[in-house]
């Protein structure tokens, strides 16, 4: 699966994931009381290309009414097939309120969480996407997934890391590992699988029922075959030389062109992600400087015919495994005052819309 990814796993990103492999792609994550008003963003988050036949949401809420409400819309006007609960979101201004990852370390509320969204998706299955802990002093992976299954969930989708880490060294696979021997749901391994090798060893060293790719693909879409035959063992093709990744890259532009309607919106979101498909190939500098400039669909093929290009340029190992658009940084954690001495009860945060785990 790819992991969903705020302002990256929109339609035609997942449309890329899955025709290359990917059992499912889920959707950037949208909140439940934007979904319930049908904000034109939150409309557009959960809007699907023909060729997704999973189509799986990531929703976020706090509020068990407004929770139920939005599984319910998601199922019955969206035709969601799969919805994953984001209580793994690691930023300040969430858990400094209550909300995001800090849920997690409330048993209670996430079980009443969890259950109302249940109740809301009906035959719909209900994952929950969950990081560690706070910290590698205060874990609640294991007490968080099994407040989710007994709440109905059907599956845990866990990122081996803390939130005071962010997105930074060490991932602990092992925390994946723990939840698998707690839990009889499945549990969903996610973290530091950079290569097809990674999905394979994490696999075999947790014993997750599956892999859950984020960051890693990102200007590297390709990655995602690569794994899949990987895991049913084939022997995965090699990474694409410089005309491939730059026909991945016009891909992706032209999907959010149709995607968006306009050549400029769609210009300037690739300039995020450019620098990821051309990393490492030393023949491509004037030419990803020429798209990161670029604002209309003219000046992409222009950009593309450049005789000192060399296309055949084969792929750097040296970016396989480089962070992608997430840096090393750690963070302090914020909670509310007080919020460590009520961890028994289920009182629920304000909303926030702004979470990515």
């Amino acid at each position: 699966m790819v992991a969903p990814m705020a302002g990256v796993t929109n339609a035609p990103f997942r449309k890329m994931c899955v025709k290359r492999g990917a059992g499912g792609a889920v959707t950037e994550m949208v909140s439940a009381h934007t979904l319930l008003e049908r904000t034109p963003r939150a409309m557009k988050i959960v809007s699907f290309d023909p060729i997704e036949k999973v189509r799986s949401v990531q929703l976020y809420g706090t509020k068990k009414g407004t929770l139920k409400d939005a599984a319910k819309m998601l199922v019955e006007e969206v035709g969601a097939t799969h919805i994953d609960l984001n209580f793994g979101c690691p930023v300040r201004k969430v858990t400094r309120k209550g909300g995001g990852a800090a849920i997690a370390l409330k048993p209670k509320l996430l079980h009443s969480l969890v259950r109302s969204a249940v109740e809301g998706a009906s035959e719909v299955p209900v994952t929950v996407k969950l990081r560690m802990g706070l910290s590698m002093e205060r874990l609640t992976h294991v007490s968080a997934g099994k407040a989710a299954e007994d709440g109905g969930a059907l599956g845990v989708v866990l990122h081996a890391r803390t939130v005071d880490q962010l997105y930074s060294s060490p991932v602990h696979w092992e925390a994946i590992a723990e939840m698998v021997d707690a839990l009889a749901i499945p549990v969903v391994g996610n973290g530091d699988v950079r290569e097809p090798m990674d999905a394979t060893k994490m696999m075999r060293e947790t014993g997750a029922s599956a892999i859950m790719v984020g960051r890693a693909c990102l200007g590297r879409p390709w990655l995602i075959q690569q794994i899949a035959d990987q895991l049913v063992g084939k022997e995965p093709k090699e990474s694409p030389n410089l005309k491939g990744a730059t026909e991945a890259a016009l891909e992706h532009f032209q999907g959010l062109v149709h995607y968006h309607g306009q050549e400029l919106t769609a210009a300037l979101e690739m300039r995020k992600f450019v620098p990821l498909y051309f990393l490492g190939f030393q023949s491509a500098r004037v030419l990803a400087q020429r798209l990161m400039t670029a604002r209309t669909a003219h000046e992409w093929f222009a950009a593309l015919d450049d005789p000192s290009v060399d296309w055949k340029e084969a792929y750097p190992p040296s970016a396989l495994r480089l962070a992608r658009m997430k840096g090393e940084g750690r963070q302090r954690v914020s909670l509310p005052d007080g919020y460590l001495d009520s961890l028994d009860d289920a009182i629920a945060p304000e909303d926030h819309d702004a979470c990515e785990g």
